[in-house]
């Protein structure tokens, strides 16, 4: 599996990282390594590790896969890394075209 810099990128953090694979289905998910979103991230990095496009939306829980509410797309075998202020936090939500696609999650 390629991964791109992903463990290069895990290893320069600094502090608390987390990761873990999650399952991004037809409805909204949110995009985080645990339960919730860690606390005080300044970054993370998702990798679509399926076999279909997901869309993401930031702060929405109402992101869908095309119409007014369409995510920004990560395609398969791509990454997108986001970055925040540790102080706001923001929840992001993602969706498949398909169920059970496979994404890895990394905070720090």
């Amino acid at each position: 599996m390629y991964f791109g810099d992903f463990r290069i990128w895990e290893e320069q953090t600094t502090g608390v990282s987390v990761s873990a694979q999650i399952t991004i289905n037809t409805t909204p998910t949110l995009l985080a390594a645990g339960a919730s979103s860690l606390k005080g991230r300044k970054r993370m990095r998702v990798f679509n590790n399926g076999t279909n496009s997901i869309f993401y939306a930031e702060g929405t829980s109402t992101v869908t896969t095309s119409g007014a509410n369409c995510g920004f797309p990560i395609p398969v075998d791509t990454f997108r890394d986001f970055y925040f202020d540790p102080n706001i936090p923001v929840d992001i939500y993602a969706i498949s075209t398909a169920a059970n696609n496979a994404v890895y999650v990394i905070e720090s």
